[in-house]
């Protein structure tokens, strides 16, 4: 028979059988084709959900497919891990979802959330299908790891509410009038190591804050520093009186620490403001050269009841934003232009 003839033909089974049964066994051959072509178009609205999620299965597929079968066996409890952590957040989702749908009352945001519910659900549960039959196949093989990890990330989880539920409870508010009670006084205290620009600066605002009583203090760590720091106090007038305390084995943190720590003992209803100079530095070397002692003195009082720690920058010249300092263009003064700052003017020579 010819074919242009079978198109309205009714053939009898013992000529239909060998005819079509080329077309089921070349489905067969090729279901594993189909099958991952109909879940790749299945998995797209998951893709657009969660993109990360589709990265690491495609990535746990082509390890799987380049690696040799002792590296595919190794890698057995990290897909058991993955799928776990897959199920686990297609199940968090369906419930973000729920909590949603209960209070929603948007028509357009309901339906939105329930086709991503739809989603989440599906993804749930291919997930959780595909870790249990992993761990019934696999599970002396490496896959008894998920379910270890999901165990110790389960209680991980549940330590790390727990802890969260408990900074709540304890920041909560019991009682209004209690809880903002003002210190009766403020002491503020400006750590100087050296008169310089830091410094004044670290003065002017502790003064503008306006505490009851201000003070500078300072650590005698060398004889010759300390007088000269003194001279030149003297000398600029300086309306803050200094307390130099001593350090005879040349410390800074533990002395200053001490002095407040008496002091918030032997006034326990006032509050310390402590004002501390600090570098704002562009490289990341300069961090190792500067502040140091700032950072541990800071690192120290904020362990301490009742003080502020109270950071005052100063912008080197190789910070990003720094405050350049200003100068005149030659003959400026004799026109009586104001001073420009350097960047805006133009560059010469290099």
């Amino acid at each position: 028979m010819r074919s242009e003839e079978l198109g309205e033909t009714l053939l009898p089974k013992r000529l239909a059988l060998p005819i079509f049964a080329s077309d089921p066994l070349s489905s067969v051959a090729y279901a594993t084709q189909e099958i991952l072509l109909v879940l790749t178009v299945g998995g797209t609205a998951f893709l657009y959900l969660t993109p990360w999620v589709a990265a690491c299965v495609v990535a746990l597929m082509v390890i799987t497919a380049v690696t040799p079968t002792n590296i595919t066996m190794a890698v057995i409890p990290i897909a058991a891990m993955v799928v776990a952590a897959f199920f686990d957040f297609g199940r968090w989702k369906v419930r973000h979802w729920n909590r949603l749908l209960r209070t929603e009352q948007a028509p357009a945001i309901r339906g939105a959330a329930h086709r991503a519910r739809i989603i989440n659900r599906f993804g749930a549960v291919t997930t959780a299908l595909v870790l249990v039959i992993v761990l019934l196949t696999k599970f002396t093989q490496g896959a008894w790891l998920a379910v270890v990890a999901a165990l110790l990330l389960r209680l991980m989880m549940r330590g790390i509410r727990r802890h969260y539920d408990a900074v709540a409870a304890e920041l909560a508010v019991d009682d209004l009038h209690a809880e903002s009670v003002r210190p009766s006084k403020v002491h503020g205290i400006v750590l100087v190591a050296k008169l310089h620009k830091p410094t004044l600066r670290a003065l002017g605002y502790a003064q503008a804050f306006r505490p009851d009583t201000l003070e500078a203090l300072s650590v005698a760590v060398e004889k010759d520093a300390v007088d000269a720091l003194k001279e030149q106090w003297a000398a600029f007038d300086v309306r803050v009186p200094l307390k130099v305390l001593d350090s005879p084995y040349r410390e800074i943190t533990k002395p200053v620490v001490g002095y407040v720590r008496e002091y918030r003992r032997a006034n326990p209803q006032e509050a310390v403001a402590v004002f501390i100079p600090e570098y704002v530095v562009g490289h990341w070397w300069e961090h190792l050269l500067h502040n140091q002692s700032a950072l541990w003195l800071k690192s120290r009082l904020l362990f301490t009841p009742g003080v502020m720690v109270i950071s005052v920058p100063w912008q080197l010249s190789s910070a990003p934003k720094a405050d350049h300092p200003v100068r005149r263009a030659p003959g400026a003064v004799r026109r009586g232009e104001p001073a420009a700052n350097v960047d805006n003017l133009p560059r010469t020579g290099g």
